[in-house]
């Protein structure tokens, strides 16, 4: 037997789903954090892009190679000569003159009795990690070195020193175990900091993912600096705030 309540009920709870939000409701802050899944369809948009572009490059590369005009045969007889055996790790050439030029915003951070490796990210500003020195009054007490290092004959570089300047700017966060602080602008030999390059922070999300290769500059243990090529691998993207990212490396 029909029963109308059931009717009335299913009526009313329809009509609620479509119901304008309350007030208190309207009121509420839209949430921004970006799902998993919105990332995966908004990367794949990207990497999308990316390759349709990679394509027309090598499009027009072919069409301007002379073998655009050789027949199938000579094809053919080429692909043998030269292939890529294993994983494909092949770079520019200009990487190496890319690396070194990047590499001289690299020092040694020499505080009391221990050793560091920093960075210049900008006219007069050094990045580091937390864990060296979290706080102004610590970094007082510590020197950058720049160009500690020896040459392709195994000569030591002219080291400058500048100190360390938490008074020109000074920002540290444990979380993400990062510090910004400002340093000297001239060296202990009078050699401006200006003359030396720095590195251009980015937060664009995509950059950089799980799994990337990277390749570090360093200091290890306070020694000379040195480059670990490629065999370092990016294990998590943090996201601390909408336009900042923390990449962690297993070196």
């Amino acid at each position: 037997m029909f029963d109308p309540t059931l009717a009335l009920n299913a009526s009313t709870r329809w009509r609620a789903s479509f119901a304008a939000p309350s007030a208190l409701e309207s009121l509420q802050p839209k949430a921004v954090t970006e799902t998993d899944q919105q990332r995966r369809d908004r990367l794949a948009r990207l990497s999308a892009i990316a390759s349709r572009e990679r394509a027309k490059a090598l499009a027009l590369a072919a069409d301007a190679s002379p073998r655009a005009t050789a027949s199938q045969t000579d094809v053919i007889k080429t692909i043998g000569l030269e292939r890529v055996i294993g994983s494909r790790d092949l770079l520019d050439i200009n990487f190496l003159e890319l690396a070194i030029g990047i590499s001289r915003a690299v020092g040694r951070l020499h505080g009391p009795g221990e050793f560091a490796t920093g960075f210049l990210v900008g006219p007069r500003l050094l990045m580091t990690n937390h864990h060296v020195f979290g706080d102004a009054k610590t970094a007082l007490d510590w020197i950058l070195e720049l160009d500690y290092q020896d040459n392709s004959s195994g000569e030591l570089l002219p080291v400058h020193r500048f100190k360390i300047d938490p008074g020109y700017f000074f920002y540290t966060d444990a979380t993400l175990d990062f510090t910004l602080t400002g340093t000297g602008a001239v060296s202990d030999k009078q050699k401006p900091i200006a003359a030396y390059p720095w590195v251009k922070l980015t937060g664009d999300p995509g950059r950089t993912e799980v799994g990337d290769p990277v390749n570090i500059i360093q200091h290890p243990s306070g020694g000379l600096k040195q480059i670990a090529f490629r065999q370092n691998k990016v294990i998590a993207v943090t996201v601390a705030q909408p336009d900042f990212l923390c990449y962690s490396t297993d070196t």
